[in-house]
């Protein structure tokens, strides 16, 4: 099985929140791939929230509306600080969608943006290295 149709049915099986609806929605344009490139890593627990919790700070003050996010960082408080996530990219034209899974191989959590964009992510990127 393919890891986008992994993620649809994972999506699938709880499918109770705005967040899963809108990964699934996000999901089902063709052009959403998954981006094997390995930008997203595993790494226990303590880590992916030191990250995430930052993220959702700046999603929150930039108005980047970052579907799941606060999910996700909720999920994450509520693991062992040494257990380990593995996080997967899926890319579309203007969809950006990130899944994480525990060690177990279940759904931890999902993140989607939509109106993504190279050049956005690389404004928000310099905006949080005080470039901008």
């Amino acid at each position: 099985m393919n890891r986008k149709q992994a993620l649809v049915d994972a999506l699938k099986e709880g499918l109770s929140s705005s967040w899963q609806r809108a990964a699934l929605s996000a999901l089902d344009d063709a052009e959403v791939v998954y981006d094997g490139s390995g930008s997203l890593n595993d790494g226990p627990v303590d880590e992916w929230l030191s990250i995430y919790r930052i993220r959702l700070k700046h999603c929150q003050e930039n108005g980047i509306q970052a579907i799941g996010l606060a999910e996700f960082v909720q999920n994450l408080e509520q693991r062992m600080p040494n257990d380990m996530v593995r996080g997967e990219p899926f890319d579309g034209p203007t969809t950006h969608i990130a899944a994480f899974w525990d060690a177990a191989g279940n759904l931890v959590g999902c993140v989607t943006i939509l109106g993504w964009s190279p050049e956005r992510g690389q404004e928000n990127l310099d905006r949080a290295l005080g470039k901008r």
